[in-house]
């Protein structure tokens, strides 16, 4: 995860779902900072911006900060997903708010618990070191005690230290270091598809000059 940086409300979001949102909830008198009740049959409204969110955030997860591919798979389902950083189960009227929306890869959304921790919006420095060749992570060395214990709440919450995220950012490096694949990427496309990656390249000081 790193810094992500909130994008301004889109002008159809408080007719398409905000509105919406709140007329169903009044309906079932389900007030304003209120939790839902028991077993609540949720209208999805929030789906409708997940387009929304694709184009706002540049279709960039905001927990792996890898690229998600905004059309539907063969399954119907889809890469991204809106989540909910507030739950739902928590204040219902959160449900159907742009500022509560970030865009998530849903293997991470499904998985994530309810326990609290620092939004992308929020964060003002980069938790995470990355070990380019394996794609593992581990908290950065440099941080403060306060900053240290965010960064361990945030691998803890989303686990994105999973094997399987870590062969995903391994291929990224991979494709971007070898120059003969036929699928390799350019600094100008890792950069667009793994800011997180790039960041690290850079920060390390790998970047390929292609000058």
């Amino acid at each position: 995860m790193i810094p992500v940086t909130r994008a301004p409300e889109p002008s159809k979001f408080n007719k398409k779902v905000r509105q919406p949102g709140r007329r169903f909830l009044k309906r079932h008198h389900v007030k304003q900072g209120d939790p839902p009740p028991a077993n609540f049959a949720w209208r999805r409204y929030w789906s409708r911006a997940l387009p929304m969110l694709h184009k706002s955030y540049n279709d960039i997860c905001a927990y792996l900060a890898v690229y998600l591919d905004p059309d539907i798979d063969g399954t119907g389902n889809r890469e991204g997903s809106v989540e909910h950083f507030i739950p739902k189960a928590q204040d219902a009227w959160m449900a159907y708010e742009w500022k509560n929306y970030l865009l998530a890869d849903r293997r991470v959304n499904s998985t994530r618990g309810q326990e609290p921790l620092t939004c992308p919006y929020d964060l003002d420095f980069y938790p995470f070191e990355l070990m380019l060749e394996t794609g593992m992570i581990a908290v950065s060395e440099d941080l403060t005690p306060e900053q240290e214990e965010k960064a361990y709440e945030i691998l803890d919450a989303l686990g994105l230290d999973k094997e399987v995220y870590d062969a995903e950012r391994a291929e990224y490096y991979a494709r971007y270091k070898d120059r003969t694949r036929e699928d390799a990427l350019t600094n100008a496309q890792i950069a667009r598809y793994a800011p997180f990656i790039w960041y690290e390249i850079q920060r390390q000081g790998v970047v390929i000059d292609e000058s």
